[in-house]
């Protein structure tokens, strides 16, 4: 099970990075994380 936790957060680290790198806002992201939320529900 630790394993598995230690890749999640080895995940979550990586997620994180190109948000911090590209170009894009923190704005863009809200925005497109709304977006993916409206087409998940519908």
């Amino acid at each position: 099970m630790k394993a598995v936790l230690d890749a999640d957060s080895d995940a979550d680290s990586e997620a994180l990075k190109p948000a911090e790198c590209d170009g894009l806002s923190r704005t863009d992201y809200q925005k497109a994380a709304t977006e993916v939320l409206a087409d998940m529900n519908g």
